[in-house]
């Protein structure tokens, strides 16, 4: 309670108001109530004592806000009075002042809650909102909700869910009953609805219980699904067209990388025996600059199949068991050479406390090691080039390619590894290249599980790094295969002993059994040609051989269907070892290869000296199993 003077000063205050208030007694007394009065309430506060004053009220009531001593809010149930003297002459205010702060944030609560559950409900172009009682009873539908259903406000409104018309079936409400009555309305609810002209839709629906007004609804939102069925049937198809086309592309690459390997076969293998031939030195300069621009052509392939082959998730790796000193080596003895030209060192360092033996894909970390040392001796002009190997904090073996070359700029270095990308525009005209080297490079370390990199410092040179996991050896690894490493003295006692080897040779291409013939008489062997496979077989029927070279993509029969036959028909005491011939050199290739029976694989463009060493590993095995029949007095076969 207070008594007020007419000009708004505080006369008189109870200990309750100084409680609500904040203030003592004689700190209300110095001031007026104009004071404490909010802004935003005291116009309509004032405009009543206007008229109370005026006499054209008595008594004014409303709900206002003061300021408490802390500066907080209070708001309050103002009812005022006047007293008058006998003349009407006001005296003072009589002020009636109840807390209604806690009421008044609950009311504010729920006119905020109703106002954006509002704005929800009513401007949601998309979603469909009807809000039930539990027993399902329709109070409210939004707009939205009216057009998706082709419904009237009228059609819904008051009607009970099961009455609208929509379900398709019985048993179509039921479900939606029993979803209801579960306790978990988490995932939703799919059904199929009919809108009021009579078509259908997928719809899924979501139901969250509230309360408003201190009474429980069921909110109802109803999405249709027709538009996400559509794009998600366009992204299945896109998805299965993008499939047809990697399979497309892989079909391709397949037959590129074997038609082009297949004339390039014939280009290096002719080179070969024309530099074993007497030439002038005109002549062996020109077919030497022939045998370069075709090892630089094969690279260039290479480089786009690989590269093609892993964006398209299809190169495969190997894992079993190699040395890694053996391939550090390989790729020094192979890379000497060049480095000599240039007038460059290159060394090797291998870490005595790390591991040689590992499991992995021998090839392709001989590929990436070739690589950066190739790319290392290409771009240095002067000094050298250190390949150190060594065990890392990390438990992994890296591999560093160290170089004395100009170095490489910072912002360039990040690019590097990606596609087609090089130092600079003047790069490919000065050294050549795809610029794929480094990103194939980055994607096989990638396969591997393994990390790739560089450090640069211009003018001074770079290191680019890769890592292999140290991955430990199990007991029953495949063993190295002995038949890969064969010396010069193996080789020239095949060419010695080969006269006793009968080969037969099937390919459908003329310039490639030309060329293998020739070799393989070069070695002193005893050759005979098929056009493909239909024609092998006939062969083998009259004709006794030690040896097969398939090739396994032949018109009328592949090597795969020729080899399958022929291990029907023969015996398992004189099994004739089978190499297959490919231009395709992928992993899968190998185990196709074997699993249709060959024996062994030898890839295109054909190496002359493992072309050899593949002739003498299988020439023993071949007279080791024709030695060990025998006939018996019976005339039995016996071993």
């Amino acid at each position: 309670m207070a008594l007020v003077s007419p000009k708004g000063q505080f006369l008189r205050v109870n200990q309750s108001l100084c409680e609500i208030l904040g203030y003592s007694a004689d700190e209300l007394l110095a001031k007026t109530f104009l004071e404490i009065t909010h802004p935003d309430d005291l116009e309509t506060d004032m405009s009543f004592v206007g008229k109370m004053l005026a006499g054209d009220i008595r008594t004014y009531k409303m709900e206002k806000r003061y300021f408490r001593k802390s500066g907080d809010a209070v708001w309050a149930l103002l009812n005022v009075s006047l007293v008058r003297t006998p003349e009407g002459v006001p005296i003072h205010f009589i002020s009636q002042i109840e807390d209604i702060t806690d009421r008044k944030r609950a009311e504010i609560a729920t006119q905020e809650a109703e106002a954006k559950f509002r704005a929800v409900f009513d401007h949601n172009p998309t979603m469909s909102v009807l809000v039930t009682h539990p027993q399902r009873t329709i109070v409210e539908v939004n707009d939205a909700c009216l057009a998706g259903f082709r419904l009237s406000r009228k059609q819904v409104v008051g009607r009970q869910t099961s009455e609208l018309g929509v379900w398709p079936a019985p048993e179509d409400y039921e479900r939606f009953v029993q979803f209801l009555k579960s306790s978990d309305w988490t995932q939703g609810f799919e059904t199929t609805l009919r809108r009021g002209d009579g078509s259908l839709f997928l719809a899924k629906m979501n139901s969250n219980a509230f309360t408003l007004g201190g009474r429980t609804y069921l909110l109802h939102l109803i999405e249709d699904c027709t538009e996400r069925q559509r794009i998600k049937a366009e992204l299945l198809h896109a998805k299965e067209a993008a499939e047809s086309a990697n399979r497309a592309k892989s079909d391709f690459l397949a037959t590129m990388s074997h038609e082009i390997r297949t004339p390039l076969n014939g280009l290096f293998g002719f080179v070969d025996l024309l530099l074993d031939t007497p030439l002038n030195p005109e002549q062996r300069e020109a077919v030497n600059i022939i045998k370069r621009s075709g090892d630089a052509l094969l690279d260039i392939i290479n480089d786009i199949l690989d590269f093609s082959k892993i964006e398209a998730g299809k190169l495969m790796l190997e894992e079993a068991r190699y040395n890694l000193r053996t391939v550090c080596e390989d790729v020094v003895a192979l890379m000497k050479p060049k480095a000599a030209e240039k007038g460059l060192r290159l060394s090797l360092e291998y870490a005595s406390d790390t591991a040689s033996e590992l499991m992995g894909d021998a090839a392709r970390v001989r590929q990436i090691l070739l690589n950066l040392t190739g790319n290392a001796v290409k771009f240095t002009s002067q000094g050298g080039v250190h390949i150190d190997v060594r065990l890392v904090h990390t438990g992994e073996i890296k591999i560093s390619v160290t170089d004395s070359g100009d170095g490489i700029a910072e912002e360039i270095q990040d690019k590097l590894f990606e596609r087609f990308t090089q130092a600079d525009s003047s790069t490919t005209r000065r050294y050549g290249g795809t610029g794929l080297g480094l990103a194939i490079c980055k994607r096989l370390t990638e396969l591997m599980g393994a990390k790739i990199g560089l450090t640069s410092e211009l003018g001074v040179g770079s290191t680019f790094w890769f890592t292999q996991p140290a991955k430990s050896i199990p007991a029953e690894s495949i063993r190295e295969d002995e038949g890969t490493h064969l010396s010069a003295r193996a080789i020239s006692r095949l060419v010695e002993s080969a006269q006793r080897v009968r080969v037969l040779l099937a390919d459908d291409n003329e310039v490639n059994r030309l060329l293998g013939k020739r070799l393989l008489e070069r070695a002193g062997c005893s050759v005979e040609t098929a056009n493909d496979g239909k024609e092998a077989v006939a062969l083998l029927e009259n004709s006794s051989f030690d040896l097969i070279f398939m090739d396994c993509h032949m018109p009328r029969m592949d090597g795969f269907e020729a080899t399958r036959i022929l291990r029907q028909t023969q015996a398992d005491s004189r099994r004739i070892p089978i190499i297959a011939l490919t231009a395709s050199v992928t992993a899968r290739d190998r185990e196709a290869c074997l699993n249709a029976g060959m024996d062994d694989f030898l890839g295109k463009p054909l190496d002359v000296e493992q072309l050899y060493v593949m002739v003498e590993k299988w020439r023993a095995h071949a007279f080791d199993s024709a030695e060990a029949v025998t006939a018996d007095a019976g005339g039995r076969a016996v071993s």
